[in-house]
């Protein structure tokens, strides 16, 4: 059994009194997608035909990744939570928060919460966090939680255009929310 069948294997992940996480149901998608447009530094991607067709499917699917939806108690889908299993012993922990609901504390109340559920069923895990270099919201949350910066990648643009000029094509920004001095800072979230 993964790491993730394990965290599958109920409905709600973890709650408290003000919000609930808990598996995406077949009724969330409409909500699921509206938040990652609001928050996805290149929202062009959703207009590709099928993309979004193949994206529920591999989320709703995967075995090395799931999305958890942040309920705010009264029924109000506000974001979802990410984890992935990159490597054996390794969860990638993410959070997103519709626009309307940023600033409240949600994601870092989300983000305790996620934490405090895969603690309890995967003890001895570690937890990182990828977050871009211009996220400052998101990097606040994680180091209030406890992150420590281990590392720095790369931004997709600056590998993409790595790959680009090593095939002898010229790459040029194709989005200007993802600039070529972005890059994604790795945290370790630490117990």
């Amino acid at each position: 059994m993964t790491i993730i069948d394990k965290l599958n294997k109920n409905d709600v992940i973890e709650e408290d009194e003000c919000l609930k996480l808990r598996k995406l149901k077949p009724e969330d998608r409409a909500d699921f997608f509206r938040v990652l447009k609001q928050v996805s530094p290149v929202p062009e991607i959703f207009n590709l035909d099928g993309f979004e067709d193949l994206l529920w499917k591999e989320t709703l699917s995967s075995n090395t990744e799931m999305a958890l939806a942040i309920e705010k108690k009264g029924f109000a889908y506000v974001g979802e939570c990410m984890v992935k299993n990159p490597e054996p012993g390794i969860l990638e922990l993410g959070v997103d928060v519709g626009t309307e609901y940023q600033n409240r504390g949600i994601g870092t109340r989300a983000m305790r919460l996620l934490i405090t559920g895969i603690r309890q069923r995967c003890p001895g895990c570690r937890l990182i966090a990828r977050i871009y270099s211009d996220n400052v919201k998101s990097i606040h949350i994680i180091r209030k939680l406890g992150g420590m910066k281990i590392a720095e990648e790369p931004g997709e643009h600056k590998e993409a255009a790595a790959v680009a000029a090593a095939a002898g094509r010229q790459s040029k920004p194709s989005s200007p929310g993802l600039p070529g001095s972005v890059h994604i800072e790795v945290f370790e979230i630490l117990p």
